[in-house]
């Protein structure tokens, strides 16, 4: 069953195959189901882990994230009020105008795909479905063991 699944993603576009991801993805977090990590994930995390450690300083929470985000947002709703609510269209436009110039197919899918995530990701926060600092670093020593 699974080869007829992927043989049959296969005959759908590129973007509906990210929008595909994205679904399956939020169905499991939906269901809070936990997963494996594999061993360079792993290796990741507790390089990243110690990373903050020996450098606290270094990086940035998701508030001083935001609030740099909500910047460039609030700008773009300036705009939208401005000059009214973008539609789907001109949006992707405003998405690639930023992209440099050699950037490739699979690059501007990519950003796009990343576009609409931040999008839901924002829109999650907005309706406060989020997890806490605490409950991630609780996730993160659990994936750890």
């Amino acid at each position: 069953m699974q080869s007829d699944l992927i043989e049959e993603a296969k005959n759908i576009s590129i973007p509906d195959r990210i929008l595909l991801v994205e679904e399956i993805w939020d169905t499991r977090v939906e269901e809070n189901q936990a997963f494996e990590l594999t061993d360079a994930q792993k290796r990741e995390l507790d390089r990243r882990l110690e990373s903050v450690r020996t450098n606290p300083g270094q990086g940035r929470t998701w508030d001083e994230i935001k609030v740099e985000f909500m910047k460039f947002a609030l700008t773009y709703h300036v705009g939208i009020q401005e000059h009214g609510m973008p539609t789907a269209k001109e949006h992707i436009a405003e998405v690639l105008k930023r992209q440099p110039d050699d950037s490739s197919y699979d690059d501007i899918v990519r950003e796009l795909a990343f576009d609409l995530m931040v999008q839901r990701g924002l829109k999650d926060s907005d309706e406060r479905r989020t997890v806490s600092n605490e409950e991630m670093a609780r996730r993160i020593k659990a994936w750890q063991k």
